[in-house]
């Protein structure tokens, strides 16, 4: 929550636009969520994408599952 949340919000809607101007993808969007699977998801926590650094090596593989079952939730618990 502490690293995700500074770019991507509490709630995951995200966040407040770096500092390149580009807003932090809206986990919620229903629309997103529906365009990748789980192992896509996976891989852009774990290489990065665009301006998001990669989190392959900070976070253990069960932290990535977690991670990725949160991001799941995100749009069901900002209904």
């Amino acid at each position: 929550a502490n690293v995700c949340a500074r770019c991507h919000g509490q709630d995951g809607r995200g966040g407040v636009a770096a500092t390149n101007g580009v807003r932090p993808r809206d986990l919620t969007d229903p629309a997103w969520q529906a365009s990748l699977g789980d192992g896509q998801i996976e891989a852009i926590i774990r290489a990065g994408k665009t301006s998001m650094p990669a989190f392959g090596t900070a976070l253990s593989n069960a932290q990535i599952a977690a991670l990725v079952h949160k991001v799941r939730r995100l749009q069901e618990e900002t209904r």
